[in-house]
């Protein structure tokens, strides 16, 4: 298996499998029956904690008789994390070195040094810098859920120079990053900002808070608190008609009146996606009920529940499976997009959460979805809210996309000069670390 290192790196040092180089542990997870187990102080990490480089604190915690009595598996200081099942394996790989003892789940691998031989700060700039090809090698092919090949992660060559010089680039790579991962992580704080902003706004013009019109009623709900005299609050079940779409049926896949249907992962917000689509028998009484028409609005009933878009095509040969409602309006006095932008409101806000867990949702059901009231302009005031909201998001979402452009670039600058680095590409002969610097007379 030819690595992607291969070719670049100095010809005296010693290429070794990564199974030589450390000791290789999987973890699990402790039954979530026993109370016990999950009052400890021990950090259990899963994939959704691998976000740094460096870990030693989870959002979970269990005990040390979880530890004992379970296949949670205890990990040392310095051992080395890379992520081997998620979904964000289609294009990362995380990887972290622990500052502390953790225990691991299924989802995690951890490789334990051979410190004589190997650095874990190293491999992971190793990884790192070659994260793409890396992925490429170690995915799993066929896997139902994005995973790597433990046997492939274990039988790669690594590149081992002496532990003096993996130290000397770990500090190099470490020192020289830090600059970059910090004006990423700015990005990332003006990102949730302006994403705040956007609930923000919408907030403001589907409430009309930001109104001068002075002559405003009490709803009597929290949420949203007084509206202009001429609006009204109803049920979005008493001005707008809910179907949810049709169960698929395996044997429905084949036959004379097939037409492609639309799944909830093609429904995003404010997008619907119609490429390479699914197809099942509709007869003619179904098509008539699952027929989509334009100015209809599709509501996720599941995954990130409530999710939704505005159909508006005219294409009546597009129908819409079980997990999807179909909003569509009872008169023409309303405007499917001032809906739109209520149920993403409303979602980011967790109107459909049930009170005891606000951050769970687990389903929009036709009954939650029927009896959520809802502000209602004069159809005038539902489009020029439309408009100006149409307008402002523009904005946002052009700021956005900036953002994430330069911060692709500065996480390829961040790469390049990794992979320059673990390679010798970089003289690091008369490098020294700012400290050791200081400290020369």
């Amino acid at each position: 298996m030819k690595t992607p290192w291969e070719e670049e790196i100095p010809e005296e040092w010693d290429t070794i499998p990564l199974k030589y180089l450390m000791d290789i542990r999987t973890g699990g997870t402790p039954s979530r029956s026993k109370d016990n187990f999950w009052d400890g102080k021990i950090p259990w990490v899963s994939s959704k904690d691998m976000v740094s480089k460096n870990i030693g604190d989870a959002e979970e915690y269990i005990s040390h008789d979880a530890v004992e009595q379970s296949s949670a598996e205890l990990v040392p200081k310095g051992s080395l994390l890379i992520v081997s099942r998620s979904g964000i394996l289609e294009h990362t790989i995380p990887v972290a070195v622990t500052t502390d003892k953790v225990a691991i789940n299924q989802d995690i691998r951890a490789y334990i040094p051979r410190e004589d031989i190997i650095s874990s700060k190293y491999i992971c700039n190793v990884i790192t810098g070659f994260e793409q090809p890396l992925l490429e090698m170690w995915k799993q092919q066929g896997a139902t859920v994005q995973s790597l090949n433990s046997v492939a992660v274990a039988e790669t060559k690594f590149p081992v120079p002496s532990k003096q010089q993996q130290n000397l680039i770990t500090d190099f790579c470490s020192e020289n990053s830090i600059y970059i991962s910090s004006a990423i992580d700015a990005a990332d704080s003006l990102k949730e900002a302006l994403k705040q902003r956007r609930i923000a706004k919408i907030w403001e013009e589907v409430t009309h808070s930001g109104s001068k019109n002075s002559g405003r009623k009490e709803t009597n709900l929290p949420w949203l608190g007084t509206i202009p005299n001429d609006w009204m609050v109803t049920k979005i079940g008493w001005i707008y008609d809910i179907q949810l779409g049709k169960m698929l049926d395996e044997s429905e896949i084949s036959g004379d009146d097939l037409a492609p249907y639309l799944r909830n992962k093609d429904v995003q917000w404010w997008s619907i996606n119609t490429d390479n689509l699914p197809e099942m028998d509709f007869s003619e009484s179904e098509q008539s009920k699952y027929q989509l028409k334009n100015g209809d609005v599709l509501v996720c009933e599941g995954g990130e529940a409530g999710r939704s878009a505005v159909w508006r095509e005219d294409d009546d040969e597009i129908f819409y499976q079980k997990a999807l409602h179909r909003v569509r309006p009872t008169n023409s006095d309303q405007v499917p997009e001032f809906f739109c932008y209520f149920m993403e409101f409303a979602v980011k806000e967790g109107l459909f959460s049930s009170r005891a867990n606000q951050s769970t949702i687990e389903h929009v059901t036709v009954e939650k979805l029927s009896n959520q009231k809802i502000p209602v302009p004069p159809l005038s005031e539902q489009e020029e809210i439309v408009q100006e909201l149409s307008e402002c998001i523009g904005e946002i979402e052009s700021s956005l996309e900036d953002l994430n452009k330069i911060q692709d670039l500065l996480k390829e600058k961040r790469q390049a000069l990794i992979t320059k680095a673990v390679t010798d590409q970089i003289d690091l002969s008369d490098w020294q670390p700012p400290d050791k610097q200081e400290a020369t007379p």
